[in-house]
């Protein structure tokens, strides 16, 4: 069986083809820009507090990210 016949006989089973990056991308574009948003509305503390909380799950996803280029 070929790659694509696999990939086709998966999809009819009702598994779903993995998001491109450029997909996975723009919805990671979408979610920070809406979590900024929301960072920008609170007080200076609070929002220090988020970045703070922030920062690791952002230097995770950066590694990952260079480890696929």
């Amino acid at each position: 069986m070929t790659v694509s016949g696999l990939g086709a006989t998966r999809r009819a089973h009702g598994e779903r083809r993995p998001p491109s990056h450029r997909s996975g991308s723009l919805r990671l574009d979408a979610r920070l820009r809406t979590i900024a948003a929301h960072v920008e509305e609170l007080p200076l503390d609070a929002a220090a507090e988020v970045l703070v909380l922030l920062e690791p799950a952002v230097a995770t996803f950066e590694r990952h990210a260079a480890l696929e280029l």
